[in-house]
């Protein structure tokens, strides 16, 4: 819903807050950064994220509030959506990597503990660092197939991503957004 205010209070989880992370109050304003717009244009076109629909605001505003969290909005560029899945929900994010060279699936998880003290002895530069370690389990493409199946089914949350390197040598001219 738009604020009459102009004004947003947005709770995202803070793994450095606390003793083992906690929801912090993210305060931004309605005032989104915008190119200046030509004159055929309807609207103003924003810098950063778009919104799908022409009275959708929030996803400009949650952008605004990731983009103070972490400290600017060019961190958020190239960012990983496990990090964002555990700002919005406090979840433990489990990642599913798959080399381009292997057949196997390997399970990582976050490791916490690690995730705070690198943010603590590196600072803000690993705001949106997750701290991925192997738990030490292979799983094939049927299992990983199965897996997917079962969380989607338990409403799970789910995301994808490729990196640019495996993009370019296993899709050749993918586009990315």
């Amino acid at each position: 819903q738009v604020s009459n205010t102009g004004r947003y209070d947005l709770q995202l989880y803070d793994v450095h807050k606390g003793k083992s992370g906690d929801w912090v109050s993210i305060v931004v304003d309605d005032q989104i950064p915008c190119r200046e717009h030509n004159k055929y244009e309807r609207y103003a076109v924003t810098w950063f994220g778009r919104s799908t629909h022409d009275d959708e605001v929030w996803p400009i505003i949650l952008e605004k509030a990731f983009a103070k969290f972490v400290g600017s909005y060019g961190v958020l560029q190239g960012g990983q959506a496990s990090f964002a899945w555990q700002a919005l929900t406090a979840c433990e994010p489990t990642i599913l990597r798959r080399p381009a060279s292997s057949s196997t699936w390997e399970v990582l998880e976050n490791d916490l503990p690690r995730q705070r003290r690198n943010l603590e002895q590196h600072g803000e530069s690993y705001r949106t660092k997750l701290a991925l370690v192997s738990s030490g389990r292979y799983l094939s493409g049927d299992e990983v197939f199965a897996l997917l199946q079962r969380d989607d089914r338990d409403g799970d949350i789910l995301a994808a991503s490729i990196s640019k390197r495996e993009a370019e040598s296993t899709v050749p001219k993918h586009a990315e957004s």
